[in-house]
């Protein structure tokens, strides 16, 4: 953007017509497109294939896998709605069929960032532990139980300070805890 002749901010077109078209193409499909067809190729790839896996789906008759499974699609549907509008209005923009900074793609950005808002509420909704160490978090005097590492079943699970996991060892025996990290994703740790 630059400073225009009456004060207001003017855009700068690097490209014009067919070439500003055809970077508008390839950049929607390099950045949306694309991705979300790897994305939604992995999660078929990776349902048909770790539905054989003992790890996951014989475990609780497989609902463990599916559980995981179901958090990570609902996580990337969740990802392309909120983006899709954004990037279609862009590719729209680059047509000079909509404009820049209208409410319309103030509220396409809104929808983006509101993508990072959501994922901590979709991973609540579809994972038990995720669930319990987000609500020691936002309530510290939510009393929520880590439990040993199987097979020490005598041993006392750690204490919780101000909804933290704070993992202590007794008598030798090690525990195990989810610990939620700075960027959201869930630790398996063993002390």
């Amino acid at each position: 953007m630059k400073l225009g002749p009456d004060g207001q901010c003017v855009w700068i077109v690097l490209t014009e017509g067919t070439l500003r078209q055809v970077v508008a193409i390839i950049e929607f499909n390099g950045k949306f497109f694309i991705p979300l067809c790897v994305t939604t190729f992995s999660f078929i790839s990776l349902l048909l294939k770790v539905r054989h896996s003992p790890a996951l789906f014989h475990t609780n008759h497989g609902s463990a896998g599916m559980r995981l499974l179901r958090m990570c699609i609902v996580t990337a549907a969740a990802l392309a709605i909120c983006w899709f509008p954004n990037q279609f209005y862009y590719l729209l923009f680059k047509f000079d069929l909509t404009y820049m900074d209208t409410p319309l793609h103030h509220f396409t950005v809104a929808m983006c960032m509101g993508n990072s808002c959501v994922n901590p509420f979709i991973y609540c909704a579809t994972n038990r532990g995720y669930r319990e160490r987000f609500l020691a978090l936002i309530c510290p005097c939510y009393n929520g139980v880590v439990t040993p590492i199987d097979g020490l079943s005598n041993a006392k699970p750690p204490s919780m300070v101000s909804g933290m996991d704070v993992l202590r060892t007794h008598e030798d025996k090690r525990y195990s805890s989810t610990t939620l990290t700075n960027d959201g994703v869930l630790e398996n740790n063993a002390v």
